[in-house]
């Protein structure tokens, strides 16, 4: 009942921790539920417009832009994000990604993700889906010291059945045992990526609802478990 519009933003050199650099599917999920949640249009951050060279005479000393072709694959992805042709892959956010801000914001520090798992309290983890779609697949990646059979997986509060669980998963920009630090545009990969535990999981369509879902992730072992991500691809 206002003339106020919301345009939300990806940035692409610096977004949720862990983040950076997706499938074309990743952008697909994110600009969909911005779409459905009503957004009036949305904003692009940090992409080179002009080709490379026409920009690079005007980048002094050791300055580096993404190329032309992610600019356009932005554009695309939001023409394409309602393409139900098309899988698209919803994800839980993580905390950190900006390394040169402070505060809530800048750190993004309500997102659900890293949450830690016990025997007494298991991960209790929001996501939201717009996608009226039925082959829909979870995989949650897990840290910490564990037995691949040790978890149950449920959405809603329907128990999941675990497909496949591969404990040798490595995911370059998860850098436990070590601290996370901060993970910006150019840091956000490590050399020496730790194997994960990847757990992959068919969710029946009547187990998600549109809008939000909760997912949990109980565990019968203690270990100093983390689920260190849940996505959800929908095809």
């Amino acid at each position: 009942g206002t003339n106020v519009e919301v345009y939300p933003c990806w940035d692409i050199w610096h977004c949720s921790d862990a983040c950076h650099w997706r499938e074309d599917a990743f952008y697909r999920g994110v600009f969909a539920n911005w779409i459905a949640e009503k957004a009036d249009g949305i904003v692009g951050f940090n992409y080179k417009t002009a080709t490379a060279e026409i920009f690079e005479p005007l980048i002094s000393g050791e300055g580096k832009f993404l190329v032309t072709s992610e600019f356009t694959n932005f554009f695309r992805q939001i023409q394409q994000c309602t393409d139900d042709t098309l899988p698209r892959t919803y994800v839980v956010e993580r905390r950190g990604g900006y390394p040169w801000a402070t505060g809530a914001g800048g750190t993004n520090c309500f997102a659900p993700l890293p949450a830690a798992v016990t025997p007494d309290a298991p991960a209790r983890i929001p996501l939201k889906l717009y996608d009226t779609r039925s082959n829909i697949t979870a995989q949650v990646l897990i840290s910490g010291s564990y037995d691949a059979h040790a978890f149950a997986i449920q959405a809603n509060g329907i128990p999941l059945n675990v497909k496949s669980a591969d404990p040798a998963y490595l995911d370059r920009q998860i850098r436990w045992p070590k601290p996370q630090g901060a993970s910006s545009g150019s840091g956000c990969y490590t050399d020496s990526p730790h194997p994960l535990l990847m757990l992959t999981i068919p969710v029946p369509a009547d187990a998600v609802r549109m809008g939000e879902n909760l997912f949990s992730v109980a565990c019968t072992v203690d270990g100093d478990i983390h689920v260190e991500r849940l996505e959800v691809t929908i095809s």
